[in-house]
């Protein structure tokens, strides 16, 4: 199933990505001699036209094969007159469908986003708890959906920090939604010197509750005595009612060479001490399982869905670029920041399992990250011909042919090398880690 969608996923987006160049090219005139989906053996193939359309053997990529690409080429049909050929085109043609598929991929995400808003939409920002001694604590409490702030709809958890944040420490009217109910507070913010920002206290994120679904059994809960469908309530005498506030708890006793855990147990209460000496907030919370509240969704409306989806457009570019400067700048070793199609067909499975919402999302992102990997200016990609294509225009002559085709040649093999030292790694992390 998951190698299915997979060839369907690469063939979808690579498809639209040559379906860009296509459109351009004939848009100007120019040749096609094929638009192909696939690589190596033809399995359907019809002429409409001049152009030949082709279903081939191997679902890892496509081509559109343009008259004249080449410049160097000696096998152009010579029925095809000479101003129909790329080579022949004033350098502006050749950017634009140089530009034209990673547009397409870049379009292909918008649309993904401004769909999944108009017909899923967000998830309304729910409270996994509130602070102890803030100004939000004993009025909103875990479980709650934030419906709006200071008559602002809120859809994002930016949404929130931003509202508080500007609030100068005037009352803030909190509409939210408990068990069905609609209810309004007003709180007033308080300054916080180590944040340098007005807070009200509260934690924003994924809802957990106290209740821990699983827990292998060499987690360090488990070794001090916490079981499956334990609920933890108190933390060294702290109520805890939702897991986020226990992590908090947590990370404000450590260091310390032991925690009084309470749990309970069915009906029953227990005591667990934890040996807590050199150890991190992390550890004692890893390879659990915790329950979550259920998610509801807000909807979008037709323009708030379009000018939502071109914000995510920009937050999901913005995420690439901090990728890629994390990359360069050696935070983030290669290897773990970069998949190939064995890693990609990896989190495709995962995004199935987790749901169409989760799916598309990353579809999205899959489709983005083709788009602007092609913008590169690296030989053999979108983004070198476009390059090449601006130097024509600002130079008013081509680049030496035979000195781009070499170039592009070259670039060619290194990217099938670094393809395959990608798709080396994803094995490795797979399957021996």
């Amino acid at each position: 199933m998951t190698l299915l969608v997979f060839a369907i996923t690469i063939l979808l987006l690579v498809g639209l990505h040559e379906l860009g160049h296509f459109l351009v090219a004939k848009r100007f005139k120019v040749y096609v001699n094929e638009f192909a989906i696939g690589f190596g053996p033809k399995l359907i193939a019809r002429r409409f036209g001049e152009t030949l359309y082709s279903l081939r053997l191997l679902p890892l990529g496509g081509y559109v094969r343009i008259a004249g690409e080449d410049a160097t080429s000696t096998e152009v049909d010579s029925s095809i007159p000479r101003e129909r050929l790329l080579s022949s085109q004033p350098g502006y043609v050749k950017l634009l469908i140089s530009l034209a598929g990673p547009i397409a991929n870049i379009l292909t995400t918008l649309l993904i986003f401004i769909s999944l808003l108009w017909i899923i939409g967000l998830p309304y920002q729910r409270l996994p708890g509130t602070i102890p001694d803030t100004p939000a604590h004993g009025r909103l409490q875990p479980g709650d959906e934030i419906i709006s702030l200071a008559g602002v709809p809120i859809y994002s958890r930016h949404d929130v920090t931003r509202i508080i944040a500007a609030s100068g420490g005037e009352e803030i009217e909190f509409v939210i939604r408990r068990d069905g109910e609609i209810l309004s507070y007003s709180i007033r913010p308080r300054f916080n010197p180590e944040r340098e920002r007005y807070v009200v206290g509260i934690f924003i994120g994924q809802p957990f509750t106290n209740r821990i679904l699983n827990l292998a059994e060499g987690s360090f809960l488990f070794r001090a005595g916490v079981r499956a469908n334990d609920r933890i309530i108190a933390l060294d005498g702290e109520r805890i009612e939702g897991m986020t506030l226990a992590f908090f708890h947590v990370e404000q006793l450590l260091p310390t060479d032991t925690i009084n855990l309470t749990v309970l147990r069915g009906e029953r209460k227990i005591e667990i001490v934890l040996a807590t000496t050199d150890v991190a907030p992390e550890d004692i919370f890893a390879d659990i399982t915790i329950e979550t509240l259920p998610i509801s969704y807000r909807r979008f409306g037709f323009f708030r869905g379009i000018f939502t989806g071109v914000g995510q457009l920009g937050e999901f570019i913005g995420l690439i670029y901090s990728s890629i400067r994390m990359i360069v700048t050696s935070e983030v070793p290669l290897g773990a920041a970069v998949a190939g199609p064995v890693g990609i067909a990896h989190m495709l499975g995962e995004g199935i399992r987790a749901g169409p919402r989760v799916f598309f999302y990353f579809l999205a992102l899959l489709s983005l990250s083709l788009g602007l990997f092609n913008l590169i200016p690296f030989p053999a990609l979108d983004g070198s011909r476009a390059l090449f294509a601006l130097y024509e225009i600002v130079a008013k002559r081509p680049f030496p042919p035979r000195v781009e085709s070499m170039i592009h040649a070259a670039g060619f093999i290194l990217l099938l090398a670094l393809i395959f030292l990608i798709t080396f790694n994803d094995i490795m992390r797979l399957f021996f880690r």
